[in-house]
């Protein structure tokens, strides 16, 4: 869909999950805008390259897809770029089975004929996850992976395999008045390295706002700053959010979410949501 709501373009496909998105992906030879998404069907993921201008996708996967069999029910997803070299990674959780209490991470690349392949690099959250994770994101200049168990609190890892760190680094979003799930995660990023993690409370249907670079000179200490309810989007799964503006309706960047009930999604206005409390777009 566009920002207005209207549908560009619908894909057929086996069951699809999760999915996200990045901007400037060398895939062979070529530079391209990247989407990806699970596919709990067949047990595998599928590579989209966005169209910059059409804003279409189209189906870059390699011959053979692109298998997660370490993955039991691909299930959670999200991606990182990792700054240095531009590496895309997928972090990949499952629905069910052994592999359900950790994630995966696969590192993304060409084939060759410009196509997407991909390749087991790592399991991490092993002893530290015992439940199920839906709800991923990846700070691509921070350099850590966030991920929410849904019953339990929110965990971060570093993203980067080369760091040869894959402990966990902390935990948060444990009490903090959350009901039901703890759902979707977003990152409002702000351009100086601060910004928000959201998270969605599934159960009284709001966005719990934490921040992302820590608090306290602790930069691994992320506390409840903002409780935000929001009218028109319950009991939701995903979510999303950029800083970046969309004009006159979005000036200061948007947040996107999961409405059950209707099956639909809501866009919020960012600065709705910071209520004049958070802070605002890049500065």
């Amino acid at each position: 869909w566009d920002l207005t709501g209207q549908e560009l373009q619908r894909i057929p496909l086996p069951r699809p999950n999760n999915v996200d998105v990045r901007q400037g992906v060398h895939v062979d030879s070529e530079v391209l805008d990247l989407s990806v998404a699970t596919l709990r069907e067949n047990g595998g993921l599928r590579a989209f390259a966005v169209d910059p201008s059409s804003r279409l996708l189209s189906d870059i996967t390699a011959d053979g897809g692109l298998e997660v069999p370490e993955v039991d029910d691909p299930y959670g997803l999200c991606l990182y770029s990792r700054p240095g070299d531009g590496a895309l990674f997928a972090f990949v959780t499952s629905r069910s089975g052994d592999s359900a209490e950790a994630v995966h991470q696969y590192l993304l690349e060409g084939d060759g004929g410009g196509h997407v392949r991909g390749s087991f690099v790592r399991t991490l959250g092993v002893g530290a996850i015992g439940s199920l994770v839906e709800g991923l994101v990846a700070d691509d200049v921070a350099g850590h992976l966030y991920a929410a168990e849904e019953n339990v609190a929110v965990h971060k890892f570093f993203a980067d395999p080369a760091l040869g760190l894959d402990g966990l680094i902390a935990s948060f979003a444990i009490e903090d008045g959350i009901s039901g799930d703890r759902e979707g995660l977003a990152l409002h990023a702000r351009s100086d390295g601060t910004g928000y993690i959201l998270l969605s409370s599934q159960g009284n249907s709001s966005l719990k706002v934490y921040p992302r670079e820590g608090s306290g000179g602790d930069l691994d200490s992320h506390p409840l700053i903002l409780t935000v309810k929001t009218l028109g989007a319950t009991s939701s799964d995903g979510i999303d959010a950029t800083s970046v503006s969309f004009g006159a309706s979005f000036p200061q960047g948007l947040v996107v979410k999961h409405h059950s009930p209707g099956r639909n999604f809501a866009l919020f206005a960012w600065e709705d949501v910071a209520g004049g409390i958070l802070a605002g777009c890049p500065p």
